[in-house]
């Protein structure tokens, strides 16, 4: 079990991304100890900023203050190790693999069989969830077609270089994802509406709608607007 945070921001918003991600790690420490991480765009060098360390929230809090306070667009984790000792910081979230860095929540148990299938891909760590990051960066394919080859259970979140605003959303199989907008229109994210609805509370932000994303379900947003949202086709 771990927890999975983030934010896509419209350019209306004026929230301060640093303490919405404070309160957002505040809330899913609760689902992991063992490691915390966070990747962000940094608007003015036009690249994803990724930083990760085996410690718990609040001793990770001094890396936040290397995020902007124009960004946009974020993920954040807190890891429950399992595969993969969270002393090697490469088994830590977020992962970096092909185009794109990610979080997840979950269990893959094809991860050893789908890094067999890349053959040319390299794996860095040991952990499960880097399997579906070296899928989701390295393949052509839409991502509904890549996700349904994963097994376990996960959700996912991740950013791509390819289209640096967006944020990439899904629910496989069980773990819980849930979802909000700002009356800015705005989107955060959290692992549990629970969690979410805290976390905008204790951050001053009024939500004009959330909801709990169902099943094999896929979402891109944009400027805060989910643009796209399919199934993943098992």
């Amino acid at each position: 079990m771990c927890g999975i945070a983030g934010f896509n921001f419209s350019s209306k918003e004026t929230i301060d991304p640093q303490v919405l991600s404070e309160h957002l790690l505040l809330e899913i420490v609760k689902r992991g100890r063992d490691a915390t991480g966070g990747a962000w765009l940094d608007n003015s060098k036009g690249k994803f900023i990724v930083r990760k360390a085996p410690v718990s929230a609040v001793k990770f809090f001094p890396a936040l203050q290397e995020m902007p306070l124009d960004t946009r667009n974020a993920i954040l984790h807190t890891r429950y190790a399992t595969k993969g000792d969270p002393k090697n910081n490469r088994n830590n979230h977020p992962i970096v693999q092909g185009k794109v860095v990610g979080v997840h929540n979950g269990h893959l148990t094809n991860d050893d069989n789908t890094f067999r299938h890349l053959k040319t891909v390299e794996r860095r760590g040991q952990v499960d969830s880097e399997a579906a990051f070296a899928l989701l960066g390295t393949t052509r394919h839409h991502p509904t077609d890549v996700l349904a080859t994963l097994k376990g259970r996960a959700a996912l979140a991740w950013l791509d270089v390819r289209d640096r605003n967006s944020l990439y959303l899904a629910r496989c199989e069980c773990s819980p994802l849930a979802i909000g907008q700002t009356k800015k229109g705005s989107l955060i994210f959290a692992s549990t509406m629970e969690h979410l609805e805290r976390a905008c509370a204790y951050s001053e932000i009024r939500l004009a709608w959330s909801d709990e994303i169902d099943e094999y379900t896929y979402m891109r947003v944009k400027n805060g607007t989910i643009h796209e949202c399919l199934d993943i086709m098992e």
